[in-house]
């Protein structure tokens, strides 16, 4: 947020790539995928005519979010796929291997892989010192084990995204977070 007051108070042709990478994350959550994509795209363009505002992993990962946001996984996977040969150690392409994974479930169905894989990705992110994302991590795990049916691991899931993001966060994801150990609870009779 401080960076969208900065750049609300900046010159777009001055900021370059960077401001459109901003505008297009303020867009996603204010569910405007139209022009999220569209900020999103002119962002990848300004880098790809030389734009060094932002590094272009930036821009791939934010063409990933907003595509997998609007359930384009077609795009999602593309966009992630060209991300993790970009920036192959980075922390990015980290995640866009998560959006592989996952976009390849809504198709294939393999969720015990998926769940083995996210498991992992969570233990990487807290040894990388970024429980955020190992606790948003385990949070597509608690969804993609209450949709095996696997209530313990939803719940042992959930525990621990909530201790990684409870301290960091307040809102939607901790909102998610506590309906869903109630809904463990509930199915464990608690």
């Amino acid at each position: 947020k401080d960076a969208e007051q900065l750049a609300s108070r900046l010159d777009p042709a001055r900021l370059g790539a960077w401001h459109d990478v901003i505008v297009a994350h303020r867009m996603i959550r204010n569910g405007d995928t139209s022009g999220a994509t569209a900020s999103a795209e002119c962002a990848f363009a300004r880098v790809q005519a030389g734009d060094v505002s932002v590094a272009p992993e930036v821009t791939l990962a934010t063409l990933m979010n907003v595509a997998y946001g609007a359930a384009a996984y077609d795009r999602a996977v593309r966009w992630a796929s060209d991300l993790v040969q970009t920036a192959p150690a980075s922390e990015s392409a980290t995640l866009a291997d998560v959006v592989i994974q996952m976009a390849s479930t809504f198709t294939d169905g393999d969720l015990e892989s998926i769940s083995a894989h996210l498991r992992e990705v969570s233990k990487v992110m807290v040894e990388r010192g970024q429980p955020h994302y190992a606790g948003i991590v385990l949070l597509n795990l608690v969804w993609v084990s209450r949709a095996r049916g696997d209530a313990q691991v939803a719940g042992e899931a959930g525990r621990g995204a909530l201790a990684l993001l409870q301290a960091l966060l307040s809102g939607l994801e901790i909102t998610t977070v506590k309906a869903v150990n109630a809904c463990f609870n509930s199915h464990r009779g608690d």
